[in-house]
């Protein structure tokens, strides 16, 4: 019982990272490059100071702000244009169809604040954990920077995007309005 959990965990994940474009769509996004430059420029900040403060301040509250975007995106349109959003050219898949590839937006825009907020967690209990007398302090000064470069280019990552969704969503309703003229002219 607890393996075919396991496998639809793992079948959802895969079925979201299809529909998301894959590993191509995530080093190509310019919001990714554009977080790296800014995690560099503010190097000073995050590798001597308590950066996961500013994260866990922020990403709860932008948590929120989503799942509510989320829940207003959902109801968007009539049902016969969500009907069509989520059709797929012939040949694709329906996780292709472009009423996926906004929710996988979506998707992804959650599990990167969900993965910015751990990674947050963890470096705040790092901090206060001594380690193991065998493991050196240059080995901790390292996995401290480490996780702070991880941790703080997912907090901006995360921050930036929010762009990307809110132009998925513009780019939806600019669909949705096509639609809707189109509707009233027959």
């Amino acid at each position: 019982m607890v393996e075919k959990q396991w496998e639809g965990v793992a079948d959802i994940f895969r079925r979201y990272w299809k529909s998301y474009g894959g590993l191509s769509a995530l080093v190509s996004s310019p919001y990714l490059h554009i977080s790296m430059l800014i995690t560099f420029l503010t190097l000073g900040y995050w590798s001597d100071n308590d950066w996961w403060v500013q994260s866990l301040r922020v990403l709860p509250s932008l948590m929120g702000f989503t799942l509510g975007g989320f829940a207003i995106f959902l109801s968007l349109g009539s049902e016969d244009f969500r009907s069509i959003m989520a059709r797929a050219d012939k040949g694709e898949s329906t996780d292709k169809s472009p009423y996926m590839v906004v929710i996988s937006s979506f998707v992804h825009f959650v599990l990167i604040q969900m993965l910015a907020i751990i990674t947050s967690i963890i470096a705040n209990a790092a901090s206060y954990t001594s380690l193991p007398f065998f493991i050196s302090s240059n080995v901790n000064d390292i996995f401290i920077l480490l996780i702070g470069l991880f941790g703080y280019g997912l907090f901006v990552y995360s921050l930036l995007l929010a762009t990307s969704v809110c132009m998925a969503i513009y780019r939806m309703s600019g669909l949705y309005a096509t639609f809707k003229a189109r509707d009233e002219l027959e």
